[in-house]
């Protein structure tokens, strides 16, 4: 009976324990950077007696219900005795992704400030154009997005540039944007790896080898005993070895003379170098030297 009342008394308290609470489900990513957001007044579909205070939300979520409610027929509020407080005006505030959500800021903390790399971008966009493009600059997302929203309502007057002639710039693919100081600045950007060399021979029949070095002067060329090849072997492709100019061989024995003259005394010429034996195969479809086995 007794070990029968401690297991009650041990439900009873397990009963009593709450279980550890579930944290709330985070909510789905809508904005990547400070321009996938945008301060909106909007009321929604049936709008309001008051004036909305401006909020954050993403251009895409603010676009599909602005379309969902041009189709929603909404009675006409009754505002007679509704007293509505004073909004902010929406110059008071700026649009920024925080965590993959979109959220109000003071308009006054500085849209130029960078945290990283990712907060710059690289761009040649102008609101009113002069007459010589300024080239490529560096700026924050949320800057080029406060620039482009500004050039939306700002007429641009026609400049008169004559013949004023520009220079040329380099194109904005010449740069990526950095965060240094705070401040995007323009760097050079990486110039791109060299492209893996194409492969020349499939099998060790498509490699052969070929002697470079050795003397191919004019002097050695117009003497009695020519000129000795190469000893310097190199594995090279069949066509390569194919486009190869050939060198002139060596002159082991007496020069041919002029018609009708005298032979005179043959030449000593000296044996040319031996070149040492090699193997061309093919490895990692380009031609190489192996060891002789």
């Amino acid at each position: 009976m007794r070990a029968l009342a401690a297991l009650l008394v041990a439900s009873a308290a397990l009963a009593d324990v709450a279980p550890h609470p579930r944290p709330p489900p985070r909510p789905p990513a809508e904005c990547s950077l400070d321009a996938d957001c945008a301060i909106s007044t909007f009321p929604g579909c049936c709008g309001s007696c008051c004036p909305t205070e401006p909020y954050a939300e993403s251009n895409a979520q603010l676009s599909a219900a602005m379309k969902r409610c041009a189709i929603v027929d909404c009675a006409r509020p009754q505002c007679d005795a509704v007293r509505c407080a004073a909004a902010s005006p929406p110059s008071q505030w700026r649009a920024v992704c925080v965590a993959g959500q979109c959220q109000r800021v003071a308009a006054s903390a500085d849209p130029e400030a960078c945290g990283g790399d990712a907060d710059c971008v690289v761009t040649e966009f102008r609101c009113c154009p002069g007459c010589c493009e300024g080239g490529p600059r560096a700026i924050t997302q949320a800057k080029l997005a406060q620039e482009e929203r500004l050039c939306a309502v700002e007429e641009c007057a026609r400049p008169d540039c004559g013949r004023r002639e520009c220079k040329p710039h380099p194109p904005a693919s010449a740069f990526r944007a950095q965060c240094q100081q705070s401040r995007c600045v323009l760097v050079a950007a990486q110039p791109p790896p060299p492209p893996p060399p194409s492969s020349v021979c499939r099998r060790d029949a498509d490699c052969t080898v070929i002697y470079t070095g050795g003397r191919h002067d004019a002097a050695c060329r117009g003497s009695p005993c020519g000129c000795c090849p190469g000893t310097t072997p190199t594995a090279v492709s069949i066509e390569q070895a194919g486009a190869t100019p050939l060198t002139k061989s060596p002159g082991g024995g007496p020069p041919t003379p002029p018609f009708g003259l005298s032979q005179g005394q043959r030449p000593n010429c000296s044996p040319c170098p031996t070149p040492p034996p090699a193997r061309a195969v093919c490895a990692a479809g380009q031609c190489a030297l192996a060891p002789i086995r």
